[in-house]
Order: C-alpha cells, then structure tokens, then sequence
C-alpha cells in the first residue's frame, strides 16, 4: 500500500525472446543461469528461464572482483559473472556486424571504444541504417520538443519533432514514428517539454511522466585495506561479479 512501485504488466516469458535477441543484436557476454528450466553452473540461478545462452562468454574476471565472488561464496550467496554490452570474443551478430572482443584497456568506464568491443547504436545499428536508401542521417542535430496535437477529447498525436540544425537554424520534421533515444532523463525531459503525458507531481501521487525517475547513482558503504595491489583502473568496465539477493554487484 502506498508504494510507488507497480508490476510491469507483461510476463518474462512474453518479453524474454525480445531480450534474447537484443542479447544477439550487441554481442552480450555473460553466463547464463536457466536455459529453458535446467539450472546451469556459474550462472545466475534465480532468474527467469532463457531461451538460449549468452552470445559471448563472460568477460574476464580481473582481481578484485575475484575477491568478491570468493567472500559471497563464503556466506553462501550465488555470485555469477555481469553481463555485459561489451564483448569478450570476437563475434559477428546475426546482421553480418563484426566486431572484434575487449581489450580490456580500462577507458570504456565513461568514453568510446576505440576497437569497437563496448556496444553502441553506431557500431551495430548505424552500418544497417545507412545502407537504407531511403535513410538520410542529420549530424549536429538537437530536438528541442516533439510536435504534439491534442484533440479535442483530449487525445493526441505526435506529428513531427522541432530541431536546432548545425547552422542554428529552427526545422520541423515530419513524421509518422518517433523513437526517443535520448537516455531516460533527456527522454522525460523532452516528453515534459512537448507537452506529452500527465507530469509526475510527487505531493499528490498523480502522474506518469518522470514517475519513479531514478539516475545510477554509486557511492562507497565501506572502506577497507587490503595486502596485494588491487590494480582497479585494468580490465574492462563492465567486467565485475554480482549476486542477487542483497542487489550486491562489484565492479572492476
């Protein structure tokens, strides 16, 4: 009562073959832990039953986060790899996208990938789009709301989006689709900004659009000391174990 939590309203099993196949789209690496109800070794064993493993195995596991599986272990958590959007072997999705795996360099945490390991819209989805003739690509660009009409009922429709162009010039654009992809906080932002939705008034409970909005947020629960050299700047970002249970996770 009172939560502001609510289900989803789909099921895993309707949603699941979705995420397998963006699992294949990106290349994820990681180890699965129920393929079709059996329970696998090193995987995470309280999840909902996937399709198919990984694309990719498990990153590698650099020192620290080695030291962490070991202390879950100890009192009797069930600590499986972190999957990740960066590949650990080279792989070619089922596009035709090649990508080699990581180099585990250590710049990934905030910045590009340099060989293409760390997944990203321009490195699996821009070579397909742009082969689209019927595709032309704007650089430079920024949307500064969506072009909404409400009816007099009111319901409405999104018409088009209003952008800044490299000139600083003001243009609509038509359109029939309109996909936001410009990460959650931007996304609400620019839902608030067009006029879209009922906004999330957290006195009265009412609303939808910013609802629950949350940002990851890291900070330390506990310092320690330890003997060897932990070496935390090598590996790859994404490259850590975690456990459920206590929503515990290690990165590098």
């Amino acid at each position: 009562e009172d939560h502001a939590i609510v289900d989803l309203g789909i099921t895993w099993s309707e949603i699941e073959p979705y995420y397998t196949r963006a699992d294949k789209l990106v290349g994820v690496s990681g180890k699965a832990g129920n393929i079709r109800g059996k329970l696998m070794e090193g995987g995470n064993p309280f999840e909902g039953p996937r399709s198919e493993e990984y694309p990719t195995p498990p990153t590698k596991q650099p020192y620290f986060a080695s030291l962490f599986e070991g202390a879950a272990k100890s009192l009797g958590y069930h600590p499986y790899p972190n999957p990740a959007a960066t590949i650990s072997t080279a792989y070619t999705n089922p596009d035709g996208i090649s990508r080699p795996g990581c180099m585990y360099c250590g710049f990934c945490d905030r910045f590009g990938c340099m060989i293409g390991a760390k997944s990203q819209p321009t490195n699996t989805l821009l070579p397909i789009v742009e082969k689209q003739k019927s595709v032309t690509l704007h650089n430079g660009c920024t949307v500064r709301r969506i072009v909404y009409e409400k009816g007099p009922h009111g319901e409405g429709r999104a018409t088009g989006v209003n952008y800044i162009d490299q000139s600083g010039e003001e243009v609509f654009q038509p359109a029939d689709l309109i996909f936001l992809g410009s990460w959650t906080l931007n996304n609400t932002r620019l839902l608030l900004l067009s006029g879209i939705g009922e906004a999330y008034d957290p006195a009265s409970g009412k609303g939808v659009v910013g609802r629950n909005l949350t940002h990851q947020v890291s900070f330390t629960a506990a310092q320690a000391f330890f003997e060897k050299p932990l070496n935390r700047f090598m590996g790859a970002a994404p490259a850590g174990v975690r456990f459920n249970g206590a929503s515990a996770s290690m990165p590098r």
